[in-house]
């Protein structure tokens, strides 16, 4: 509902979160946050829904390929991400 409100603002988002199992792409169920950090954007996902999600993030409307898992330091392929029910990931995307 937020980016219902937001569009007729003209106010966008830097970070989008988008599930693909919606038609609109929103992100429901799952938040997303983010931050510049030595030059670098950290993204912070959290699952607060019942069931798995499928998630893509864009960086000022550019899809994100890859990015660095810092929980368990391992390259992710970003053009989807599967959550399970209640998880969290936090992702480091080089140079975004």
């Amino acid at each position: 509902q937020v980016e219902k409100l937001m569009k007729g603002t003209g106010v966008k988002r830097e970070v989008m979160c988008m599930d693909s199992g919606v038609k609109d792409n929103s992100s429901s169920g799952v938040l997303c946050r983010s931050a510049l950090y030595n030059g670098n954007r950290l993204v912070f996902l959290v699952n607060v829904a019942a069931d798995p999600k499928e998630v893509s993030v864009e960086v000022n409307g550019k899809k994100v390929k890859k990015a660095t898992d810092l929980f368990t330091g391992k390259s992710v392929d970003f053009s989807s991400i599967k959550m399970e029910p209640l998880t969290i990931r936090l992702l480091e995307i080089k140079n975004p």
